[in-house]
């Protein structure tokens, strides 16, 4: 019973998260969908035979992650990061509470689908563990997840920052890649930078 406490508590907290403006960051944005699309890949290797399903999560993962931009706001904040870019806030909205939950319900599917059914108890468990990343993003370093849990979160969430990059300039300035201290001289951002110059708003 306590267990069910603290985890009605624990997704009432996250989803709540959504509804507040917080600091819109490279490392949540970009460095943790990237993390999660690498570790995806990482574990498809010991598990060839599930690739094809890849074909199915990755377009489910970006449509659920285009539907958590949909009720964004962004606001400046009229402050500069350490390495000189204007610094915005961000308001994901029910839409982003909602997509956080429809990635867990697609990551059971797909576990019912190629691996059998769930128990509940290990449903509670998975929704447990989910909350505790959301929290603490370091757990992501420990996790053994499945290959489609990767898969679906990082193209959620690379799928979200895509699109707020590429129709937000506040947003497309905050995450925008920055020489390193020691490397302003010749320095080049990626060639994914180069492409969201090409495509997206200019910040003005």
């Amino acid at each position: 019973m306590l267990f069910l406490v603290v985890l009605v508590i624990g997704v009432l907290y996250v989803v709540s998260e959504s509804f507040g403006y917080k600091p819109a960051s490279r490392l949540a944005q970009v460095g943790i969908p990237t993390y999660s699309l690498v570790m995806a890949v990482v574990t498809l290797v010991h598990d060839p035979a599930q690739w094809p399903w890849v074909f199915l999560a990755v377009p489910v993962g970006m449509a659920i992650g285009w539907f958590q931009t949909t009720h964004v706001r962004v606001r400046r904040t009229g402050d500069r990061d350490r390495r000189g870019r204007r610094t915005v806030e961000v308001r994901r909205g029910w839409s982003y509470a909602l997509g956080w939950l429809l990635v867990f319900v697609c990551g059971v599917a797909f576990h019912v689908a190629l691996d059998g059914v769930l128990p509940w108890d290990e449903v509670l468990d998975d929704l447990a563990s989910d909350v505790a990343r959301d929290i603490f993003s370091f757990l992501l370093l420990t996790s053994g997840l499945s290959w489609y849990v990767w898969a679906l979160s990082g193209s959620a969430g690379y799928t979200y920052a895509l699109v707020l990059r590429l129709t937000d300039p506040a947003v497309s300035e905050a995450l925008h890649e920055a020489p390193r201290p020691g490397h302003g001289e010749g320095w080049c951002p990626s060639p994914l930078q180069r492409l969201l110059d090409r495509l997206g708003p200019h910040a003005s």
